[in-house]
């Protein structure tokens, strides 16, 4: 496929496995330069090793801490200095540390999950977004998740940050409109990848079942979910990011798209 990313440079937080490893393969593979940040030094560098097997421009990444405003800002002073702008900002860094009801959850969970769900993303904006303006063709790309519109019975914590990301995601549409800056955001529903093993070792342990029979059982509900009678893939949501970031999308901007095969209900 030719989204016309040659030249482009994407910055993927949470770029390391999952969601995000899965956006960096397919822009380095389009031939944009990738940036690609994550906590683990060690995981960063195997997942880079794997970007570059694809990829026609350059892979960079940056081991930090992304609910520390500090190691943004120094990153942002680095990657100005190396690459001169930033063409496409994906927030896709987060997740959950611990699961619950919500009455098994803790203050330190609540603001855990609003720092990683949600401060991450204002951090990188605010550090990124100047970058962004330097840009013919700015865009950015959200990730929330299908639970911010449509919550489940578990993890209410996680699904009120990510809620809260998309309103910041409207926002920064408003804001940045006269930039050209496109800014969009993505709720995709369940996928086997990033959280998909925690969540089962999770059901597992609260079922008293083994692994394997809570990834089966749980594989069966997530397609009774669907009208298409499956789970979306990582290729999926990481076309979807493509093109949104892509000169392709001239006047998309401010929406929410659930990448879920049918799941949500509303028409709203």
């Amino acid at each position: 496929m030719n989204f016309i990313l040659n030249n482009r440079t994407a910055l993927i937080t949470g770029g390391s496995k999952g969601i995000g490893k899965a956006i960096a393969e397919a822009f380095a593979a389009e031939g944009a330069s990738v940036i690609i940040t994550a906590r683990s030094d060690a995981e960063l560098s195997l997942a880079a090793q794997d970007i570059k097997k694809n990829a026609h421009g350059e892979v960079a990444s940056y081991a930090l801490d992304a609910i520390k405003s500090e190691n943004v800002e120094t990153m942002a002073l680095d990657v100005k200095k190396k690459f001169g702008k930033l063409d496409i900002l994906v927030n896709n860094v987060g997740g959950v540390e611990r699961f619950g009801g919500f009455f098994d959850l803790t203050d330190h969970d609540w603001l855990n999950a609003y720092d990683l769900n949600f401060l991450s993303a204002v951090y990188f904006c605010r550090a990124f977004v100047p970058l962004l303006a330097l840009s013919d063709c700015g865009r950015m790309v959200n990730i929330s998740s299908l639970a911010a519109h449509q919550p489940g019975f578990f993890n209410p914590h996680y699904a009120a940050a990510k809620a809260a990301l998309l309103n910041l995601n409207k926002y920064m549409s408003n804001t940045l409109a006269g930039d050209n800056i496109l800014v969009n955001a993505i709720c995709p529903s369940t996928v086997k990848g990033g959280g998909w093993g925690r969540n089962i070792a999770d059901r597992a342990a609260r079922g008293s079942i083994s692994v394997e029979e809570a990834e089966c059982l749980m594989e069966e509900e997530e397609n009774k979910k669907s009208p298409l009678g499956r789970m979306v893939s990582l290729e999926d949501i990481a076309m979807m990011v493509l093109f949104l970031a892509s000169p392709l999308n001239n006047s998309i901007t401010g929406s929410v798209i659930d990448v879920d095969g049918g799941k949500r209900k509303g028409i709203s």
